[in-house]
């Protein structure tokens, strides 16, 4: 990841707050939707303040059937897509990935471009690991919100659909 500028690195380290945690995760998901389509799928308000690679995730909705689009943070690994299953540091399960457990197929999408994607939960191992290393260190935060979360956040690959 790109060295952070001081008002960048004053932003992510707000949102590793609890407080900055708890508003963070019930504004910027509609706020980075709204910037997604007013800015061509181009940039999301997260992927702005923080330099982090952001992706949208279109999943389908367990209960509802209804596609339900979610923006994350992506790191790229090969081909495939890896995303964390934070939640911020809620003790459940983000709805995104009940979904994906329950429909294992969505759509990612990242500048101006979408594919089809088959999720690959990792769960233990070495590849576990050294995508969770990656994954704190491109977003800090992360390694905060494991602490205070009474869950272990679930890593899964998004592999292109063939």
């Amino acid at each position: 990841m790109p060295r952070l500028s001081a008002v960048r690195r004053v932003l992510v380290a707000t949102v590793g707050s609890r407080p900055g945690a708890a508003i963070a995760s019930r504004v910027l998901p509609p706020v980075d939707r709204w910037v997604w389509r007013a800015s061509r799928r181009q940039r999301t308000l997260s992927s702005l303040l923080s330099g982090t690679p952001i992706v949208l995730l279109s999943t389908t909705g367990t209960r509802t059937g209804r596609t339900r689009t979610v923006p994350l943070i992506g790191l790229d690994d090969g081909d495939d897509v890896v995303v964390v299953a934070s939640s911020f540091t809620d003790s459940r399960d983000p709805a995104w990935l009940l979904n994906l457990r329950s429909t294992p197929q969505a759509t990612l999408a990242r500048a101006a471009r979408s594919w089809p994607v088959v999720p690959v939960e990792l769960d233990e191992g070495p590849e576990r690991e050294r995508l969770w290393a990656q994954a704190v260190a491109t977003y800090p935060p992360w390694a905060d919100y494991q602490r205070r979360s009474p869950r272990r956040f679930p890593v899964v690959r998004l592999v292109p659909e063939r």
